[in-house]
């Protein structure tokens, strides 16, 4: 009876043993994908933070006029990120006043050349420009003074 109890219990430790495989399997492939997924996701983290850092180096070439920034953090973590956002809205604000005054210039240059092109009609077409002569060539004081109009 003794040696029936010890090969039940053993027979019962064995099935356990072989359900308990199985479930430490499925364990063991989910330990498995979320570390998959943490290494991707600790990847993706040190590619964002490459891209921030670039970014925030290329925005501190940026020149700010007159001491325009004014960053007020709430805590020393966010400080730097709030720098790094005030320093890319004073850029964008830039880049529209920027686009803004280039696109007037160019509308005045377009008015200018217009104008210059009614001015060049009215000019004849055998018109040419004025060209000096050398001093000894001149004829100095026998030219009169004015013009025939004066």
């Amino acid at each position: 009876m003794t040696k029936l109890k010890f090969t039940a219990a053993a027979l019962a430790f064995a099935v356990a043993a072989c359900g308990t495989s199985a479930e430490t399997e499925r364990k063991l492939a989910e330990l498995e994908q979320a570390n998959a997924q943490k290494d991707s996701l600790m990847q993706e983290v040190a590619i964002s933070s490459r891209l921030i850092s670039d970014v925030n180096t290329e925005l501190a070439k940026a020149k700010i006029r007159n001491n325009r920034l004014h960053v007020s953090s709430e805590s020393p973590i966010t400080a730097s990120t709030d720098t790094l956002m005030a320093r890319l809205r004073y850029v964008v604000a830039r880049v529209r006043e920027t686009e803004s005054a280039l696109s007037a210039s160019r509308e005045r240059i377009k008015g200018l050349t217009s104008l210059l092109t009614s001015y060049c009609v009215l000019l004849p077409h055998n018109a040419m420009a004025a060209t000096f002569m050398p001093m000894e060539l001149s004829p100095g004081l026998l030219v009169n003074s004015g013009t025939p109009y004066s």
